[in-house]
């Protein structure tokens, strides 16, 4: 038997070469989802879930990161899960933004702390709770999750179910 403890960053910028257009909505980034689902995954938020929206439609942004850490201990091989499923329990902390082309615009107008003060201010946290399922097709997770830090257009979501499949 062993714990497994892990470490994720991810994180992404884009700017128009030309400095002057602004970039398509379906090529910005979005983020939020289980961390398996996407690039800019963020448990304890819905996919899109995290940046600024127009109603309900999530706009994106130019720049994210995300970062989390996670413990994850077997499922006792005495179990039906832990034998036929190589279930692991897991416990996670995430945080994560997303930038839009005003907040990048700070970085080329040499504005860092006011970037700086807007990334402190408007990191996104959560922490929960899991369980890891090896199955033949994927690794299934399914979470609950506590948000700590949201803004107020955020979309939050306490439990989540995400699939992970691996090619090679």
């Amino acid at each position: 038997e062993y714990a497994t403890l892990s470490a994720s960053l991810r994180c992404g910028a884009m700017m128009p070469l030309d400095g002057k257009k602004t970039i398509r909505i379906n090529d910005r980034f979005f983020i939020g989802g289980p961390s398996g689902a996407s690039v800019g995954g963020l448990r304890g938020f819905k996919g899109r879930g995290i940046g600024p929206r127009d109603g309900a439609d999530a706009l994106g942004g130019n720049c994210f990161y995300t970062a989390g850490l996670m413990l994850s201990l077997p499922v006792p091989d005495t179990t039906i899960l832990g034998r036929f499923m190589a279930a692991q329990f897991h416990m996670f902390g995430t945080v994560g933004d997303l930038l839009g082309a005003d907040e990048l615009k700070l970085v080329r107008d040499g504005g860092g702390r006011e970037l700086l003060n807007r990334v402190q201010n408007g990191t996104r946290m959560a922490v929960g709770l899991g369980l890891a399922l090896g199955l033949p097709f994927g690794r299934v997770e399914i979470n609950f999750c506590h948000v700590l830090r949201a803004t107020d257009y955020d979309r939050k979501q306490r439990f989540q179910v995400g699939l992970t499949q691996s090619f090679g």
